[in-house]
């Protein structure tokens, strides 16, 4: 969901419950680790400079007993970041048939870009 006059997107998240999503089957065994995530929001925001402000709340269940404030603030600061890096290449690389979609709205995403410009 875009907001417009924040220049702004939001995302939700949560687990998926059972051994499939969307007619795909969920490799899960013991051997995995898991964590459940209840709910998760993140919202981020275009800055000026090519800059983007975001914020994230997660209420979620790791599944252990104990988790030193260090790893949590290595994890934020490190596999977060791999995550964002990886979102952005995605973005970079788009599959043929998002081309597509984008040129058949094209006035709808040259405003898009405009704003995030």
């Amino acid at each position: 969901m875009v907001i417009q006059e924040d220049h702004a997107a939001v995302l939700t998240m949560s687990s998926v419950e059972g051994d499939s999503w969307l007619g795909h089957r969920l490799k899960r065994t013991s051997t995995y680790v898991t964590c459940d995530v209840h709910k998760a929001f993140i919202y981020a925001k275009m800055l000026e400079d090519g800059r983007c402000q975001m914020k994230m709340i997660c209420n979620a269940d790791p599944h252990i007993e104990y988790i030193p404030q260090r790893l949590i603030n290595w994890g934020l600061k490190n596999v977060i970041w791999v995550y964002l890096r990886y979102i952005a290449a995605k973005a970079e690389k788009l599959p043929e048939e998002y081309k597509i979609l984008i040129e058949e709205k094209k006035e709808y995403y040259d405003m898009l870009m405009k704003k995030i410009s």
